[in-house]
């Protein structure tokens, strides 16, 4: 379950960022990235 609550904490975060707030200009790749070495390293 704590995986489970780290993994959608970082769809938050990464929704955010793909909003452009704190995102330092990423574009949809590098977001998609970020979010999958997450998913996969957790």
């Amino acid at each position: 379950m704590k995986k489970v609550s780290s993994i959608v904490a970082k769809l938050r975060e990464i929704d955010v960022k793909s909003k452009g707030v704190g995102a330092n200009q990423l574009n949809d790749e590098e977001l998609y990235k970020e979010l999958l070495t997450t998913i996969f390293t957790k």
